[in-house]
């Protein structure tokens, strides 16, 4: 069994996301309830903007990132899968190739979540928030308690009810109460960001 590069889980500002990493060969057949609603907005967030492509994962954006690529190779992977770059280096904000890109001017969290929100005018959707894996930002999907069966500790297997596992990397993550403390943290972070229950 594999563990993830984290101990226990991902770290996430102030608070921890438990997860699993496995290999399950078999998963892409695992019976699971996924929804299939999605945000239009798709990105890619430069080398400076770590933080904020994990929480836009976290919101349930698909949002590519690499610590290590170079401003063409972002150009062309934005133009090749339809991406809006996000930057804080002015000078590659004003590439003509770029269909869209946004230069992030704000240096706290809070400041970049509200611009990209605001640039894409999206009503955020409580069942998208953790719908993608913070590690390789696919989508997960609901899966059946009993298929982990032997592959999660036993404390978390009697303990816990739903589980979700990554299409791409396998890994599995659980529900916990992490789900509203990171509810809680995204209404402070981001001023007016209405997560009622609809």
């Amino acid at each position: 069994m594999r563990m993830s590069s984290w101990p226990a889980g991902i770290s996430v500002s102030d608070f921890w996301v438990s997860l699993l990493s496995l290999t399950r060969p078999n998963m892409m057949n695992t019976p699971s309830v996924s929804s299939e609603e999605t945000y239009e907005s798709r990105f890619f967030a430069d080398v400076m903007l770590g933080t904020l492509a994990r929480w836009l994962r976290i919101l349930g954006y698909d949002t590519s990132y690499k610590n290590s690529i170079d401003d063409d190779e972002l150009v062309r992977s934005c133009i090749r899968e339809g991406r809006i770059a996000l930057t804080r280096d002015r000078r590659l904000a004003k590439r003509r190739e770029f269909e869209q890109c946004l230069l992030i001017q704000g240096n706290t969290l809070s400041e970049q979540l509200t611009e990209v929100l605001d640039f894409t005018k999206d009503s955020i959707s409580r069942e998208l928030i953790l719908s993608r894996c913070l590690e390789c930002n696919a989508p997960i999907e609901r899966i059946q308690k009993e298929s982990v069966k032997g592959d999660v500790p036993l404390y978390v297997y009697r303990t816990q009810d739903s589980f979700s596992q990554c299409l791409n990397c396998g890994r599995i993550y659980w529900a916990g109460t992490h789900r509203e403390r990171i509810l809680k943290r995204l209404k402070r972070l981001v001023t007016g960001l209405d997560l009622s229950e609809s």
